[in-house]
């Protein structure tokens, strides 16, 4: 959560996809994929592997985010999905589209934060949250097609689409807003993300995928790289970075996302599954890692921490989720900002955490595993009066010792 210094100039969507140089045998059927014609029926059976690693299933147990808000920031949710068991309403902005869903991302983040159950399966992490989608954006470049008609994704749609969701946050109990994308500063983005906080409402957004807008290339990662992409680099927002699955070595993550000052915290992306237009579910390939699904996640979090407790700030709520993170408070990286966020901890961790998001007198956490130490040795009341015994006993000694090695020459001096 850092404070912008610059203006920025091209958008980046932060959801595009990276392509790596070479591309692994997808290991799902062509129908479960996430890309491609939208229009056609996508159906994934398979398990989320992002939720099984963070332990989703055991912290819906404890919450799903009932009746908290979640106002996604977008291109639209597909109404018919159904995945779908708590989408309030849709809000599209003035000039765009009024019809059919021109992109997916919209439907594919809703889907992370509160899709609901597939045949026993997680499809969103916070699935009794209300999403209000608030359409900023069409693209149809997602169904290999272009328009004139389109509304290309600006800093100032973003900004209006904040507006919006601050506008109707009592009517749909608005705590948090997802914005799984990436822009330049502006003074109207910056006076929005403002608004939304003054009006105690957590702002979420990507840090930055190594991608860019169309044909447009970012450079290779090198050390040192502070990449400022917006609304996360504003302070006050909980900047959210990619991370490739546990244990994976093989991918670099500094080829899917860029290094960022403003990442508080990180989540894994690839190979889960979400909510798909026209109904349907799709699996994220091995190759997105990417910053659009991780903030989705993590507002997801912030709505199952709303519905635990709902008297917190937004302060406090982001705080949680950082705290509990799996890295070290004391030690940033510009790739995990704080670690990878664990929801379980961040739902029952013994905290003490001001309004101001200040954490104090926090209990060291309980290790889950782990062997039983030894009990300690009653106390010895004769200790001190044995030590000295002994060391008495070592100068009897060599007292006799050095009396047999002079004796003899004392006998001499006798004669």
């Amino acid at each position: 959560m850092r404070v912008a210094t610059r203006a920025a100039a091209l958008l980046v969507a932060a959801t595009l996809p990276v392509l790596p140089v070479a591309v692994p045998t997808p290991a799902f059927a062509a129908d479960d994929d996430c890309s491609g014609d939208f229009t056609e029926a996508h159906s994934a059976d398979a398990i989320s592997k992002p939720f099984e690693e963070l332990n989703v299933e055991r912290a819906q147990t404890i919450s799903k985010g009932e009746g908290v808000g979640v106002a996604v920031i977008d291109s639209g949710v597909d109404k018919d999905s159904s995945s779908f068991v708590n989408l309030a309403d849709e809000i599209i902005l003035g000039g765009l589209n009024k019809g059919e869903l021109r992109a997916a991302h919209g439907t594919e983040v809703a889907g992370l934060i509160a899709g609901g159950e597939r045949d026993g399966k997680i499809t969103g992490i916070a699935p009794e949250a209300r999403i209000l989608s608030v359409r900023v954006y069409d693209d149809n470049t997602a169904k290999g097609e272009e328009s004139d008609e389109d509304v290309d994704l600006t800093a100032e749609g973003i900004a209006k689409g904040i507006d919006v969701a601050v506008d109707n946050a009592d009517r749909y109990n608005i705590k948090v807003i997802n914005v799984s994308l990436t822009t330049g500063s502006t003074e109207a983005l910056k006076d929005a993300v403002k608004r939304a906080q003054a009006n105690d409402i957590l702002v979420v957004a990507a840090t930055g995928n190594r991608t860019g807008d169309g044909d447009e290339e970012i450079e290779p990662y090198e050390p040192g790289e502070n990449a400022k992409k917006f609304p996360a680099s504003y302070d006050g927002v909980l900047g959210v970075n990619a991370n490739t699955a546990a244990g994976e070595t093989e991918n670099d993550v500094a080829g899917y996302v860029l290094a960022s000052r403003s990442t508080d915290v990180t989540a894994p992306t690839a190979l889960a599954v979400t909510a798909y237009p026209e109904g349907g579910t799709c699996l994220l390939s091995e190759d997105q890692v990417a910053t659009s699904w991780s903030t989705a996640m993590v507002s997801g979090l912030a709505a199952m921490i709303w519905e635990e407790f709902p008297k917190y700030t937004p302060e406090q709520t982001a705080a949680r989720i950082m705290e509990t993170a799996n890295g070290s408070t004391d030690d940033r990286n510009v790739f995990t900002g704080f670690g990878v966020i664990r929801p379980v901890e961040a739902l029952t961790r013994d905290l003490t955490i001001s309004r101001e998001g200040e954490v104090s007198g926090a209990r060291p956490e309980r290790k889950e595993t782990g062997r039983a130490s030894a009990p300690e040795p009653p106390a010895d009341r004769y200790a001190d009066a044995r030590r000295s015994f002994v060391w008495w006993g070592l100068l009897a000694g060599g007292a006799l010792v050095l009396a047999a090695l002079l004796r003899p020459l004392f006998a001499r001096q006798r004669r």
